[in-house]
Parts: C-alpha cells; structure tokens; sequence
C-alpha cells in the first residue's frame, strides 16, 4: 500500500464529493475505506449511517448503528435512532426492545418508562402502562408530568374518582404551565359542566386550586366568576 493510499484526507474528501452529486451508494462504500482506515473514530461511523439515511437505507442504518452500539455499547443516540427506524417500520416490539435497553443501561433515567407506558397505552395494554408509570412517580414523586400522564391513563380506563383526584393535583402544581393544565381539565369537564351538577362541583373545585397556582390567568376569574353567579353569590361573583 503506498503513501497515499493511507492518507485518510483523500477518501474523506471523495465522499463529500459523492454526496453532493446524491451518489449514495458511492460515498457509503468510500465512508467504508475511512473507517477501515481509522476504525476507532466513532464520528465516521456516525456519518456513515447518516448516508444511509439521507439516502433512506433503513436496514443498512441499522446495521451500521449496531456496528457502533457493538464498538462503543449502548447510548441513549443509537438507541434512539433505532427505537425512531423501528417505529417508522411499525415494529413495535423491536422499538420496545431499543427502549427496554435503555432501561436497563440508565436504570435511574425516568423517561424511558414514560416512553413503554405511552406504547402500552396505544396498545390498550393498560396494567403494563400503569406499571410504568407509578414506576416513574415512585423515583420522580415531583416529576410535573406524571400528573397529567396518570389524569390521561384514568380517562383512558375510564375511572371518574381518579381522573379528578390528578386532576387536582395538575391544577395544584406551579411548575406545570397553564397552558398543559386547562386543555386536559377542560376535556374532562366543559361538555358536561352546565348540565351535571357533580361535574360541575368538581370543576369548580379544580377552579379554586387554579386560583392559588395560576393567579394571572385572566382566564381563571372568568370561569370562577360565572361558577358563582350560577350559585348564586353574586357577592363572590
């Protein structure tokens, strides 16, 4: 092999070439001498799979983010990439797989048991999906989504007493924005709240709650002020 033929610059530069004329194949195969050349340099790797990707090469994506996991171990980039791939393929258990090893690798990380109790529940799969989901509450008690997470889950398996028992706590949480709480409480209350008295009683409550954590929302006063007019004290009002 001679001199040039080692030189790394010369294979990095030809497939810059490929790729913009959108010779895929070409520039993959020229990735492969670089990194053949220099094989310890996860970055190559990394580009490589970005040419297949841009090129819309799943299977060979795949098969170069495994090479990397194998090299370097698992990571939340590589797995992520292949948990989006098997999603985009509808291969549900495959995406789980990817999640599930995330899990494993980053035991104390929560969000990876918010992403299998979301895939639960679009499976209806709602006992596995709850498991995942006090698993969070039980590490991040303080988490400002699990609230709304869990209110969701209730309306979902359709249980009144709990959806309103997280509903409350949403409203009760400062540091969960306005705009998440009253969207969720409305989809639960307003088409029912001017013609159920117990529903309105629980939305009025939720109110009240609203009324000490979100004290600008102009909108809050709006809604308390007509609940007390429909009570009747207009002093309140």
């Amino acid at each position: 092999m001679d001199k040039d033929s080692k030189n790394i610059w010369y294979p990095l530069q030809l497939s810059e070439i490929y790729l913009s004329l959108q010779k895929y194949d070409e520039a993959a195969s020229t990735y492969e001498k670089v990194i053949k050349l220099d094989p310890n340099t996860i970055e190559y790797y990394k580009n490589l799979a970005n040419i297949y990707r841009v090129e819309g090469n799943d299977d060979k994506e795949l098969e170069v983010l495994n090479r990397i996991e194998k090299r370097w171990g698992v990571s939340e980039e590589v797995s992520m990439y292949k948990y989006s791939i098997y999603k985009e393929k509808k291969d549900n258990k495959k995406a789980e797989d990817e999640i599930t090893k995330l899990q494993k690798t980053f035991p104390s990380e929560t969000k990876y048991y918010s992403i299998i109790a979301e895939m639960a529940m679009k499976e209806k799969n709602y006992e596995k999906a709850l498991m995942n989901y006090n698993k969070v509450k039980e590490m991040e008690p303080d988490n400002e989504y699990i609230n709304v997470a869990l209110a969701n889950y209730y309306i979902e398996t359709k249980n009144d007493d709990s959806v309103y028992y997280y509903l409350q706590k949403v409203a009760a949480q400062k540091d969960l924005e306005f705009s998440t709480k009253l969207p969720i409480i409305f989809s639960v209350y307003k088409d029912k709240v001017d013609t159920d008295t117990a529903t309105f009683v629980k939305f009025f409550n939720i109110l009240n709650i609203l009324s000490v954590t979100n004290e600008n929302q102009c909108e809050v006063w709006s809604l308390l002020n007509t609940g007390y007019m429909r009570q009747g004290n207009m002093e309140k009002a």
